[in-house]
Parts: structure tokens; sequence; C-alpha cells
């Protein structure tokens, strides 16, 4: 999840990847074998960008976070597009790659308080507010499972 590709982390097979020109012209599609290697070959000198499609219950990790640039995620989070990249005559460039995290067991929550003095702190004599209706979206603004609803101690307890 921290956007480098560690010893211990594998490359994903069977993730849709797609070569265009920096105008944005198709130039052809694969998909990623074992270990999640891909390639295009026979590529003309020019302006390139890769786009991954994450597959299904996966999402971009975060972008260009280490110093090796051979080992971390070049994609966008947002859309799985890497910046534009010039190649040149005979030149070959393997570092070009993305970082999917599975989102399969995610999960995000807390609780709800009402907040008397308003320091946005819960504080010791500040309880849980029951009757909150809470929903989950992407960023896309396309709703993630049922709404739920919080119960006496401000904590999601049935689905709506």
């Amino acid at each position: 999840m921290n956007g480098v590709q560690d010893a211990a982390e594998s490359g994903l097979s069977e993730v849709s990847v797609s070569l265009y020109t920096g105008g944005g012209v198709l130039v052809s599609s694969t998909t990623s074998g074992a270990g999640g290697a891909y390639s295009f070959t026979g590529v003309a000198p020019g302006d390139y960008y890769v786009q991954f499609a994450a597959p299904n219950n996966y999402a971009f990790t975060s972008r260009l976070c280490g110093a090796d640039r051979s080992k971390d995620s070049h994609a966008y989070t947002i859309n799985g597009k890497t910046d534009t990249f010039t190649l040149t005559a005979g030149q070959v460039l393997t570092s070009i790659d993305a970082g999917l995290v599975s989102t399969a067991n995610a999960s995000v929550g807390d609780f709800i308080w009402e907040d008397l003095n308003g320091n946005g702190l819960q504080d010791a004599s500040e309880s849980g507010l029951s009757g909150v209706v809470i929903s989950l979206f992407r960023s896309t603004d396309v709703q993630v499972g049922s709404s739920q609803t919080t119960d006496s101690s401000g904590v999601t307890g049935s689905t709506t």
C-alpha cells in the first residue's frame, strides 16, 4: 500500500494494459502475464503513456513514492494512466508499472458523537449520537454498499 514494490510483493497477472501515443491514440493493448509482466515491442520512437485497468476489488496505490523509479508505481490513482514519456530509437524502457492493492477486505469507520463544545475532540462528557445515517461513496459519487445507522453509542449498528 506504500506505492513501492517491496521484495515480498509479487506481480499481478490478468491486468489490462494499454499503450497510447502522447496525443491519446491507442497503439496496442495487452494483459499482464505471470508475475505481472507486460511488454509492447516494435514501438516507434515518440511520446507515449500507459493506462492500466484495475481489476475488480483492486485500487491503485500512491504513485512515485520511492527513490527508485523502477520500483514505484507510475499510475495515477484516479484513472490508472501514467505521465507521458519519450522513447528514443532502440530504447528499452522497463520501469513503467502500476501498484495495485486489494480492496476486498478494506474497511472504514469510527463513531459519531455530539461535540458539545465544538472543539473537534471527543471529550469525556460527550457521548455517542444515535440515529445518524452513514453512507460510503467512491470518488465518482457512486454509493458503496448500504447505508448504516448509528446506535445509541454512536457506532454503526444497522443497515438501511
